[in-house]
């Protein structure tokens, strides 16, 4: 545990060995691209959040 007397404004902690496992262990599958199909990537629509609600689709 690091103790304020340690700290170092504008410094950032080494990581421990734990923290450094972490970081370099490959988690993430590689995934191949996704497939759109003859159609390809859509446009897509602009949407917005409504509290309460949820996205929906925007106003034009």
């Amino acid at each position: 545990m690091m103790r304020a007397a340690d700290f170092t404004p504008g410094r950032s902690p080494e990581p421990d060995a734990e923290a450094q496992e972490w970081e370099a262990a490959d988690l993430s599958p590689t995934l191949a691209p996704y497939d759109w199909g003859a159609a390809g990537e859509p446009d897509g629509e602009t949407v917005r959040y409504v509290p309460g609600v949820g996205f929906v689709g925007a106003d034009p």
